[in-house]
């Protein structure tokens, strides 16, 4: 297996490393962009190959107040700082965009795009395994099965982390929805992320609630 590529001490800690199988074809960093500084992302652009996924902020700010606890203001800042990191690595011309609305993730060819774009070779039956390794079921098995003295508290209340593979236990019970925000946030939150986020909402192809009016927020 390929060793993971170094970074630096600040960001190791919100890099999330692919499943071990991943090595077997690629050697790649993937960063979590709600948890990277400025610094990490500078890192990032200076590669030559990046993949840059994005979601619907308003989903995004929903999952933070789920299954994070933070609330709407936190929530919100927190995925307007990665939205806009995110868009400047896209619009260095650098990046290969994956919208979360297009369930890349469930789509098998994912992976031949992958290893196309970093010339690796990959094996029908290896992407194969792979595919079914990260199909939720599989994943949620995996956590369930860790060695627990390998797994630290994450600084979140309840939550741990397993170091070796950095899953976490809130992976689990997910549902990977898509348009939840229409039901859990207030009308008057998704009017503020709309405004706060609206610049970028148009630039990556994602309608607001109110149509092409945003009002401002009661």
């Amino acid at each position: 297996n390929e060793p993971a590529p170094s970074v630096a001490p600040e960001t190791a800690q919100a890099a999330r490393p692919l499943p071990r199988a991943y090595w077997t074809a690629l050697a790649v960093l993937v960063l979590f962009s709600l948890a990277n500084s400025t610094d990490a992302f500078l890192l990032l652009r200076a590669a030559d190959n990046i993949w840059i996924s994005v979601r619907d902020p308003r989903d995004c700010v929903t999952s933070l107040m789920l299954y994070m606890g933070q609330d709407f203001d936190t929530a919100l800042s927190s995925v307007a700082r990665s939205a806009w990191q995110c868009a400047r690595v896209v619009d260095s011309g650098k990046g290969v965009l994956l919208r979360y609305e297009d369930r890349f993730f469930d789509d098998i060819a994912t992976f031949d795009r992958l290893a196309a774009a970093f010339a690796r070779p990959l094996p029908a039956a290896t992407r194969d395994a792979l595919f079914r390794e990260t199909r939720r079921e599989a994943i949620e098995n995996t956590i369930r099965s860790v060695d627990p003295s390998e797994t630290v508290d994450d600084g979140f209340p309840g939550h741990g982390v397993h170091i070796p593979t950095q899953w976490h236990n809130h992976h689990m019970n997910r549902t990977g929805e898509i348009g939840r925000w229409r039901r859990d946030l207030q009308p008057c939150q998704i009017v503020e992320v709309e405004q706060c986020l609206g610049a970028w909402m148009k630039r990556f192809d994602y309608s607001p609630a109110s149509g092409d009016r945003l009002e401002p927020p009661n």
